[in-house]
């Protein structure tokens, strides 16, 4: 469909001084402002008997915000008054949409700095996270507008009218995840409103507070206050909203392994709507290709973005760079360039380089790379890291490793290069995964551009430039394979016909008698 009248959101100069004062002056606003949250259902404020404390990753010591976590009681009390909302007609849900996107634009450095408080995510990839939510609440505005039109077929038959109209399926079950907490709360919550769907809203336990100043922003631009709860908890939470019989629809993002679960129990679990759709992001083993062609400094850039930005805690990221042919100088660059990453706390704009989640992704990290140390040393590691109040990690260089040692996600700075002798072989490597969700080539020969679109197996292809970062609108994102279930990208008009069912229509207008 159209999107024609979309924009993306301008990205954040920060030449211009008073973007970095606007910056500095909303980090020391939330650097301290450690509140308690309530959990929200059908706009009323409710205590829970659990509460989940929100700590900073890159300093253990503060904590960002405590929640409330409702019980079974709660959330299906939660799902009742979904079932019951009254849905704004098309016209008002775009209304309300262009309103959220200019709320965002104008909370933008605040939002940012929640972000890098409560998930340790540098100034600019902050700030990115923000534009891609605006992004998103402008793209399904114009959606929610292309829809509201019947989709005619073969108009030139005078005795029949024939079209398709768009019709909400239901409540859904909006489960996010902490590693972009802003802008894929926003993409679900809009989407599925965009649709006239009521949300029940689950954060990522690791970033309930942003996910708190999400909803906020959506019911102060207009959003009815029956049509969005928000709920947060832990994996208890996210198993009651997915066996919840109030539930049309799952959207998801986060690991395999709770997206095949949600799979499986959404099946076990039908409800009033019948047995739940489920739309699942769930992560990447995403290979980038160098051919013998490649523009060496070109493909150092895109490598290094590809895997060490946000320290590969992106399912989008780097985990596999496959090289043809002897390369030496490949290597060196990127021991080179991975030597001269600096860590530190992200609120200081020098370092774009921060620490992993939460303890539990710290061990496991750890835990992995010291497994592989067994079978191979790295050739390159960092141990110089001296920060010693938050989760930080060292990044790590393999060469060597076989490709199927190394076939699980791993969430962080780790990079394994496989060698190969054609680019025919580097594709089956490339392939030879679970997988399929981004994937990369650097070459200047067109016919192996040709033949990776045609063999190289992968949601979103890119040529020539970094695998991360796909843009709202431009680059649809979304995966298959284990990466991804739901058949409709995110960032595309399309994307809301997860959220709807298609009711074909036919009228016969020949008349016999009167017709009153």
């Amino acid at each position: 469909m159209d999107s024609r009248g979309f924009k993306n959101e301008p990205q954040i100069d920060w030449t211009i001084e008073t973007n970095r004062v606007t910056m500095l002056e909303a980090l020391g606003t939330v650097a301290n402002n450690c509140g308690e949250y309530p959990f929200l259902i059908g706009g009323k404020a409710f205590r829970g008997e659990q509460k989940i404390e929100s700590f900073d990753p890159a300093d253990n010591r503060r904590c960002v915000g405590i929640v409330n976590v409702p019980g079974e009681e709660q959330i299906e009390l939660a799902g009742k008054i979904a079932l019951q909302a009254v849905v704004p007609n098309a016209e008002k849900r775009i209304e309300i949409l262009k309103i959220a996107a200019s709320k965002l634009r104008d909370k933008k450095f605040e939002l940012a700095a929640w972000i890098v408080y409560e998930v340790s995510k540098p100034w600019n990839e902050a700030l990115a996270e923000i534009n891609e939510a605006i992004d998103f609440c402008e793209l399904y505005a114009i959606a929610a507008a292309a829809y509201m039109e019947k989709k005619k077929y073969q108009g030139w038959i005078c005795a029949e009218e024939n079209f398709i109209f768009w019709r909400s399926r239901g409540p859904t079950a909006a489960i996010s995840t902490w590693n972009f907490p802003v802008s894929l709360s926003v993409e679900k919550i809009a989407a599925s409103f965009a649709a006239g769907c009521p949300i029940l809203y689950k954060p990522a336990e690791q970033s309930p507070v942003t996910g708190w100043k999400v909803v906020e922003c959506f019911l102060e631009s207009g959003v009815p206050e029956n049509m969005l709860a928000y709920l947060p908890g832990r994996k208890e939470v996210g198993a009651a909203l997915v066996k919840s019989p109030y539930i049309s629809q799952i959207t998801f993002t986060g690991s395999r392994e709770v997206g095949e679960k949600i799979k499986r129990e959404a099946s076990r679990y039908p409800g009033k709507f019948g047995i739940k759709e489920v739309d699942a992001e769930m992560g990447g083993n995403n290979p980038i290709i160098v051919s013998t062609s490649a523009i060496l400094d070109l493909a150092i850039k895109g490598i290094v973005e590809s895997k060490f930005g946000f320290n590969g805690q992106k399912c989008s990221a780097l985990q596999r760079l496959i090289v043809i042919g002897d390369r030496p100088e490949l290597k060196q660059k990127l021991v080179e360039a991975a030597a001269s990453l600096e860590f530190g706390h992200p609120e200081n704009p020098r370092y774009r380089h921060t620490a992993l989640i939460d303890k539990e992704a710290f061990s496991r990290y750890n835990t992995g790379i010291t497994d592989l140390e067994r079978f191979r040393q790295p050739v390159f590691k960092r141990y110089s890291l001296t920060q010693d109040n938050g989760w930080f990690v060292c990044p790590v260089i393999f060469d060597g490793v076989p490709n199927h040692r190394i076939q699980r996600e791993i969430f962080g700075p780790a990079l394994f290069i496989l060698r190969t002798e054609n680019f025919q072989e580097a594709v089956c490597i490339a392939n030879d995964t679970d997988y399929a969700l981004t994937a990369g080539v650097y070459t200047e020969y067109y016919s192996e551009i040709h033949y990776a679109l045609e063999h190289l197996k992968a949601g979103n292809l890119y040529i020539n430039r970094k695998i991360t970062g796909a843009v709202v609108g431009r680059q649809p994102f979304g995966g298959f394979k284990y990466s991804g279930t739901g058949g409709k990208k995110v960032g595309l008009v399309e994307r809301l016909e997860f959220f709807m069912v298609p009711v074909s229509t036919s009228i016969n207008k020949e008349r016999h008698g009167v017709l009153v």
